[in-house]
C-alpha cells in the first residue's frame, strides 16, 4: 500500500494513464463508494474524490475525519444512510452528507 490513488479510463480498465494519479497524505487503507461519490480512507485522513476524466480527478479532504488505522479496514460499513467506522481510540465515526462526526469515543 502507498498513498498514490490511480485512475483508469471508464470501460477500459487496462488503460492507466501515467498522469492520472493523486498522491494523498498517507497510505490508502480503504476505498468506498457512497451516495455516488468515492471516499478514500488513508491512515491519517478521509478524502472525497470527484471527476469523470482520469487525468482531472480531484480529492477533497473531509474536515474532522482522522482516517483509518491499519487493521481497521473491515470496520467501514453502510449504516443509516451514511458510513461508519472504528477510530484509533476505538470510537465510532460516521460520514454523511459530506461531513464526518464522532458518534462515540
Amino acid at each position: 500500500l502507498d498513498g498514490n490513488l490511480r485512475f483508469s479510463k471508464y470501460g477500459t480498465p487496462e488503460y492507466w494513464p501515467l498522469s492520472a494519479v493523486i498522491t494523498l497524505d498517507s497510505e490508502i487503507r480503504c476505498i468506498e463508494e457512497h451516495a455516488g461519490e468515492g471516499l478514500v480512507f488513508t491512515t491519517n485522513s478521509v478524502y472525497r474524490v470527484r471527476g469523470t476524466d482520469p487525468k482531472a480527478m480531484i480529492a477533497f479532504r473531509v474536515p474532522d475525519a482522522r482516517g483509518l488505522p491499519a487493521g481497521y479496514e473491515h470496520t467501514v460499513s453502510d449504516f443509516n444512510g451514511g458510513l461508519i467506522w472504528l477510530t484509533a481510540s476505538d470510537g465510532i465515526c460516521m460520514y454523511s452528507a459530506g461531513r464526518a462526526s464522532y458518534v462515540w469515543g
